[in-house]
C-alpha cells in the first residue's frame, strides 16, 4: 500500500495498488487513421510524360530496310517519285506557315 498525497502536501489515504480503478474521463476516437498522399505534378512534367507516351507508342526502325535504301542511295538506283516529293514538301510548308499563324 501507498499513500496518495492531496493539495497541499496532506495525506489523504492509503491506496491499495493493485486495487486501482482508473476512469476514462474523455471518449477515446478509435477510428483508422487514413493517411492521404498527395503528389503535385508541373505543367513541364506533364508534358514530358506525355512525349514518353508518345515515344513508347512509336513503331520501332527496321534497320534492314534503312540499310537497303541507303545502300540504294549510294549506288544511284534508288526510286524517286518527284511528284510524291513535290507534295510532301509543299505540306509540310503549309503545316509549318500554320503553325506559325497561330
Amino acid at each position: 500500500m501507498s499513500s496518495i498525497k492531496g493539495p497541499g502536501g496532506k495525506k489523504t489515504g492509503a491506496v491499495n495498488s493493485s486495487k486501482v480503478r482508473v476512469e476514462k474521463s474523455a471518449a477515446v476516437d478509435r477510428s483508422p487513421r487514413v493517411a492521404e498522399d498527395r503528389l503535385n505534378v508541373s505543367a513541364s512534367a506533364q508534358q514530358i510524360d506525355e512525349l514518353f507516351q508518345q515515344l513508347a507508342d512509336l513503331e520501332d526502325v527496321n534497320a534492314a530496310r534503312v540499310k537497303s535504301v541507303r545502300e540504294s542511295i549510294k549506288k544511284g538506283n534508288f526510286p524517286i517519285d518527284y511528284q510524291r516529293l513535290a507534295d510532301k514538301i509543299l505540306e509540310l510548308s503549309d503545316e509549318l506557315n500554320s503553325e506559325n499563324d497561330d
